[in-house]
Parts: structure tokens; sequence; C-alpha cells
């Protein structure tokens, strides 16, 4: 910023006392007038015009184009609203960034202590010197923001109109008890006044809208129910009971005794009859369930599943005894599938636009 140089003029009042017939009184107006011709002679020898750009470059900080200058206009720049504007960037001015000349705070430093005493310092002396620096340019916004605030803090005292303020003394304080006056210091807290306003706006309303799409479709599958079937073919009577959802089926055999038998489950004399065996659970996946006596023979039941995850063979296998033990008597393939409805939901939606303009941030 150019430093405004301002000349101060003392004013010398002299005042001789007579020694002397020949020695006369200077009056008041004879000194003023002496000290204004004094003023006057002194002005160009040792004022402004020693100041020149050539001697202001040699000053600390100096700047031949200040940017804060533009405003001015050479006295009729609207200065209010520039202090304005500077009070509300001062506000919330961050350390550091007070400065609007552009300064260098190393260069600034630099500057200020000269080139001999900035090459004797160490390192930590410099960065010390830079913040210093810094610290210095921020005076700025740290000043206008304590001149904003500080009317605030001020006594407002309301002079009557019919005050005479030339024959104005202030009021006497309270002595205490041995004769002496006592500052008190009085705070007044800072007043604050909230105001609020409100701004609405009429919206466009807007909708969006889901639509689903569902496809039902039949695909054969194991059902959840347990499914009955009874087989009988050259052997034993088989009830099987299918549980598909487990894939296991529990087998309960009817033998029929032959005319010539001896054995607990068919003695002699037992023709005709027929035990009822209960084998238990076996799995559809390749299990065998256990034996039941034909006579003098033993039969099972095996499972063989074919792959597709509904087929099934079941195998009635003359397991010992007899002509052919080994042999199997007979088999049966079984679907256990049924079809099963599959429904199939999709979505659909014109929201996205919508969401993207009501994303707005916090």
């Amino acid at each position: 910023m150019k430093p405004h140089h301002s000349l101060y003029f003392a004013l010398l009042l002299t005042c001789v006392a007579s020694t002397g017939p020949t020695m006369a009184q200077v009056s008041l107006q004879g000194a003023h007038d002496q000290g204004m011709s004094f003023g006057k002679e002194q002005k160009n020898s040792v004022g402004t015009s020693r100041i020149s750009e050539q001697t202001a470059s040699q000053i600390p900080l100096y700047k031949q184009n200040a940017k804060q200058s533009d405003g001015y206009e050479g006295g009729f720049g609207d200065m209010v609203n520039i202090g304005v504007g500077r009070i509300t960037e001062s506000r919330a001015y961050s350390p550091g960034s007070c400065d609007k000349e552009g300064f260098d705070p190393e260069q600034a430093a630099k500057s200020v202590m000269g080139p001999q005493k900035w090459a004797a310092l160490s390192a930590a002396q410099r960065q010390r010197a830079i913040e210093d620096q810094i610290a210095y340019f921020d005076q700025e916004c740290e000043g206008i923001n304590f001149l904003a605030g500080e009317y605030k803090m001020r006594n407002r005292a309301e002079i009557p109109p019919g005050d005479d303020l030339a024959n104005w003394t202030p009021p006497a304080g309270t002595p205490d008890e041995n004769g002496n006056c006592t500052i008190k210091e009085v705070t007044i807290p800072p007043e604050f006044v909230s105001e609020l306003c409100y701004e609405s706006r009429t919206i466009e309303k807007r909708e969006c809208f889901e639509t689903a799409n569902v496809n039902v479709y039949m695909e054969p599958g194991l059902p959840d129910k347990d499914v009955y079937i009874v087989l009988n073919a050259k052997t034993p009577t088989w009830r099987l009971t299918f549980h598909p959802s487990k894939l296991t089926v529990s087998i309960i055999a009817d033998g029929l005794c032959p005319l010539i038998s001896n054995t607990p489950e068919c003695p002699f004399g037992s023709a005709f009859e027929k035990p009822t065996i209960n084998l238990g659970t076996m799995s559809m996946n390749g299990g065998r369930s256990g034996l039941i006596p034909y006579g003098d023979e033993y039969h099972r039941i095996e499972s063989d599943p074919t792959g597709d995850g509904c087929t099934f063979r079941l195998n009635s296998r003359h397991v010992s005894g007899g002509a052919g033990p080994g042999d199997v008597h007979a088999y049966w393939t079984l679907n256990l599938c049924e079809p099963i409805p599959h429904v199939n939901v999709t979505w659909q939606d014109n929201c996205a636009i919508l969401e993207a303009a009501t994303d707005l941030p916090n």
C-alpha cells in the first residue's frame, strides 16, 4: 500500500518576558502568525518535496499500484460499499488469507529485515519471521473485525437537548473510607437481535411409478406332499411312501408265505398268511432296504436314480435262497415330479430422474 505522509507542524508559542523598556511581549496572534510562517518556509525543504517514487520504493512493503486504490477513484469512489464489503470479507477470513495485495510473506520478511540480517538467520528463525509476516498481514482483517464489532460494547449516553455541554463536568465519584476515589469497571454484555426470514417457492408436483412385471410359469419339480404307492409283481407286496422333499422312501412289505416254509415269520402251517414287516426309511438316491423273508428266500428293495431329479427306478431284488439268488425279480420306474408354478417378478420404474432432482446437497 502506498504510504500516506502527513506533515505535522508544531506551533511554538514563545513568550518573551519583558526585561527592559525595549522588549515587548509577543501577542498570542503574533505567535500564531510566526508559527504559520515558519511552517510554510519548511514545507518545501523537509516536506513532501523530498518524497518521490524512488524514495518511497525504499520503504518496506511499498507498492506503486495498490489493488485497493482502484476503489478510491480520486475521492469519488463508493467507499461505503467498499467498507461493507471488507467487513463481510474480514468476518469470514481464515489466518493467512487477509492480504489482498498479493505479497509473498517470505519476500516481505526479507524486505523488512534486509539482506544481511536475513542471511544470518537460521532455518527456524526464517520460518518464524515468515509466520510473523503473515500475522502482520492479518492485522488488517483483525482491525476491521475489532472496529466493526466494537460499537456493540460502547456505553450509550443520551444527552438531553437542553444540556449545557460547555459547562458540563463529570459527576464526582464516591470516595472510600480513606477519602480516595475508586475505579469501578462495569461490563455491559453485547446486545443481539435475532431476525428470521422465510422464502417459499412453488414446486411442481411430480410423481414416479413402479410397474411390476409378473411372469408365472410351470416347471416340473418334486412336490412337498408325500406320495403313497403299492407295488406287487411276483414278490411280496411293497407299500411305499415317498417323501420327495427329503428324497427318502418309507417301506412296508406284506410277505406271502409259500406252502412249504419253516421260518419265524412263516412257520409250518402259515400258508397264505401275510405277515407285515416295516423296513423303515431309505434314501431315494441309491438306497437299499432291509431284508424280508419269503419262505426260504430273502428279498429287498433298491433305489436307482436316473439323474434327471424326477425319475427313480426301484428294483425288487432276490437276495438269497430259491433258484436264482441275486437276480432282479421286478423293477418299476417312477416319475415323482409334477408341474409346480414358479413366479418371476421384475420391476420397472421412471423414478431415476426424479430421485436425481431431489438429491440436493445439505
